[in-house]
């Protein structure tokens, strides 16, 4: 199994540069203490716009989702690039 960390631009979670977010809900200001990144292989940063492209094209099929899964979405969809 290959563990992937997805988080947004901007969050400090896995060690990225601190930055302005404005979707509630992703990444954080402060990296958490109990993070043990000896279990992540990869970590992928989303940028908000295809945060928001993602949960449009996932509310064309149907499904409406937050930022989020809008965020592992994009990833999935292998249009994010690595961190």
């Amino acid at each position: 199994m290959r563990v992937v960390a997805v988080d947004s631009v901007g969050s400090v979670t896995f060690g990225g540069a601190p930055g302005r977010r404005m979707i509630p809900g992703l990444g954080t200001s402060v990296r958490p203490e109990l993070l043990d990144e000896s279990y992540v292989d990869e970590v992928v940063c989303v940028e908000e716009a295809d945060t928001i492209r993602a949960c449009h094209r996932l509310a064309r099929s149907g499904f409406l989702f937050g930022g989020s899964t809008g965020t592992v979405g994009q990833r999935r969809d292998g249009l994010a690039g690595p961190a």
